[in-house]
């Protein structure tokens, strides 16, 4: 019986010397604490599509660049069709004439901050 004991003993101490040397328990508690989980808040992007929040700082996901008004430059947006100011690329997917509208009489369009705007010309 004495002999039981002693086998136990160092296999508790094998087990103890294991996890000891191989950070075992350290992991599983960082592991755990390290876990963050984001609110359920979503924000709402210009083009009516919905992000939500992620990464390490749960900060909201980027909203992807509307289509209709995206530039990178003044020669890429157009005034047509009483539409409003957009990019040539999403005009050129529009039918009908392009043709300028009287409500953006006095008007021209410029990129500002990566979105074709529509700024009234000095008088």
């Amino acid at each position: 019986s004495h002999i039981i004991a002693v086998a136990l003993l160092l296999i508790a101490v094998q087990v103890i010397a294991f996890t000891e040397y191989f950070d075992i328990a350290d992991r599983k508690e960082n592991s755990l604490s390290n876990l963050q989980g984001c609110t359920k808040e979503a924000m709402q992007c210009p083009d009516g599509s919905y992000v939500g929040r992620t990464g390490p700082n749960c900060e909201f996901v980027e909203c992807q660049p509307d289509p209709r008004t995206y530039c990178v430059v003044d020669s890429d947006c157009v005034l047509p069709m009483c539409a409003g100011p957009m990019s040539k690329e999403w005009a050129d997917q529009l039918e009908g004439p392009d043709l300028p509208c009287a409500d953006y009489y006095g008007y021209s369009v410029q990129c500002i901050a990566n979105i074709c705007t529509a700024v009234k010309l000095r008088e």
